[in-house]
């Protein structure tokens, strides 16, 4: 099962993307398989706490904004969660992404995010 929007896969049994809030679809578009290219997209955020991230996220669905998240489902993959720098020191901490044209449309979103 596919998002139709973002292209996330899910296992069997989901009925809704639980980032876009779209119904799944069996087959996934052409157009979603294509990953963004490096140079078309920078980071505007590398959160250090998850509810940071969530916030974040929010604040750029709320604005329109594409992005792409990394990083947020493998915080607790090996076990470490959070740790007390709060991220899993071994996957690194979470990050957002967005086209250079909203970059700075982004950033001043996310200004005064702490």
């Amino acid at each position: 099962m596919y998002c139709p929007k973002c292209g996330a896969e899910y296992i069997e049994g989901i009925k809704e993307c639980v980032d876009c809030h779209e119904a799944l679809t069996d087959k996934l578009e052409p157009e979603l398989v294509r990953k963004p290219e490096p140079d078309e997209y920078v980071t505007i955020l590398s959160a250090g706490s998850f509810p940071q991230f969530l916030v974040a996220e929010s604040l750029l669905r709320s604005a329109g904004i594409t992005f792409y998240s990394q990083g947020e489902k493998l915080q607790s993959l090996f076990g470490w969660g959070s740790m007390m720098i709060g991220y899993d020191p071994i996957v690194g901490p979470m990050q957002i992404q967005v086209a250079k044209k909203d970059a700075a449309t982004a950033r001043e979103l996310l200004k005064d995010l702490k």
